[in-house]
């Protein structure tokens, strides 16, 4: 959903900087039109979150689902594990949307004009897993298995296609190779310096050139979602988006904003885990995890040999008994999302809600990491000897904040006040 932008304010003294970062995305939209009779909120939900519109379709289901007591395992079993292959079409497809197209827009990198087509060409295809997961009820016993063989067959050419995509836009080798080849921050800093012509690879390039501190964020990742873990996790969630106004704008786990995105799921694999140990979790790791997540992708759905993909985890959903309601939870290119179903008190009295916290709002809560990923790159450039107009600064913001993928605008104001020192 494109409504809104992200506001990233900044007042600069000298060396000295506040900053402010305003998430003004339209809370409560589905919430809205879950209550109006006239809507079908499936269709719409593929309309609004046209980006990726089988992420919330898949998590929307799920916690229905999950309302009429129907687990997920339940689920796989009449489609085989088909929804959360469209899940990762559908990231794999977005990473390489991000890394080629966004990232060339940012570096005033040009991309070919094949790369645009042939991306053109499999979002189109992957259209008809929309309209697959659109006509598929579990709970209503609709399966339509015929079209889910078919949208199968889809997803593995369109991942087949992906791989010299791949290749020629975004790596200038294999995904595989990528994933079990590059396990060193030598090895990343050898493959972005000789990235000859790819948008991901100057971005890369430019990232890790910055200091250490540059877009460094201390607050921990999020938990993966599964288990007993997983139910715990969703229950409090559950609880807070249900009673606490707000809560969806500006989500927190065990009273902390936390971190999602990729890193979650390559957060083990030895590239990651050096970086880590190396310099912390900035915004050079959060764009390398981006980069290992979308050749994990690949290889996972292409069957490629590889000792360092790692799935994300299944769709999981959670009904909260006699307290009713439901969540459902999913992991997509961006992060973790969350749908939620109940009856709560209104103006009018009990009325059903539809919450939804999506991995923009994990990382832009207030306080969050994109919060803290501005800051320290603020104040690790103000260590430097380097000197900045406004819009070269703005600049470097947006460098630090890449990696959090806001799918939506970042509107990036820089003036000149009165500043107190943040320290």
């Amino acid at each position: 959903m494109n409504h809104g932008s992200i506001l990233i304010s900044i007042t600069r003294s000298g060396e000295r900087f506040r900053t402010a970062v305003v998430n003004g995305r339209m809370p409560g939209v589905l919430d809205a039109l879950s209550r109006r009779s006239d809507v079908d909120l499936r269709r719409m939900t593929a309309l609004l979150y046209s980006l990726c519109p089988a992420s919330h379709l898949v998590t929307l289901d799920a916690a229905r689902r999950a309302a009429a007591g129907m687990s997920e395992d339940e689920r796989r079993a009449a489609d085989g594990g088909f929804a959360e292959r469209a899940l990762m079409l559908e990231a794999l497809l977005e990473n390489i949307r991000v890394l080629t197209m966004d990232a060339g827009h940012f570096m005033k990198a040009a991309v070919r004009t094949e790369t645009l087509r042939q991306l053109g060409r499999l979002r189109r295809n992957a259209m008809l897993v929309i309209r697959t997961l659109l006509a598929f009820d579990a709970v209503g016993g609709v399966c339509v298995q015929a079209e889910i063989e078919k949208a199968s067959g889809i997803i593995r050419d369109t991942a087949e296609a992906c791989s010299p995509l791949l290749y020629d836009s975004v790596f200038e080798m294999t995904p595989d190779a990528f994933l079990d080849d590059l396990t060193t921050p030598g090895d990343l800093d050898a493959w972005a310096n000789a990235a000859t012509q790819q948008p991901a690879g100057y971005l890369m390039s430019r990232t890790l050139a910055e200091p250490d501190g540059f877009g460094l964020v201390d607050c921990g990742l999020l938990p993966q979602i599964e288990g007993e873990a997983g139910m715990k996790f969703a229950d409090e969630i559950l609880h807070r988006i249900s009673y606490e106004p707000g809560f969806d704008m500006a989500p927190v786990w065990q009273n902390e904003p936390k971190l999602t995105g990729a890193v979650v799921r390559q957060r083990r694999h030895p590239l990651i885990r050096a970086m880590a140990a190396r310099s912390g979790v900035n915004s050079a790791l959060l764009l390398a995890a981006r980069l290992l997540d979308t050749a994990s992708l690949c290889c996972l759905l292409t069957g490629r040999a590889s000792k360092h993909a790692v799935a994300p985890a299944p769709v999981f959903s959670f009904q909260a008994g006699s307290r009713g309601g439901a969540v459902a939870m999913a992991q997509t290119a961006r992060g973790l999302l969350i749908h939620a179903v109940g009856l709560r008190q209104g103006a009018q009295g009990t009325e059903p809600f539809h919450g939804v916290i999506s991995p923009t709002e994990w990382q832009f809560a207030p306080e969050g990491p994109a919060a803290r990923a501005l800051i320290s790159a603020l104040r690790t450039l103000a260590k430097t000897d380097r000197r900045f107009s406004d819009g070269e600064l703005a600049d470097q913001v947006r460098l630090a904040l890449f990696p959090f993928d806001a799918c939506v605008p970042l509107d990036v104001q820089v003036r000149t006040g009165s500043v107190e020192s943040e320290d």
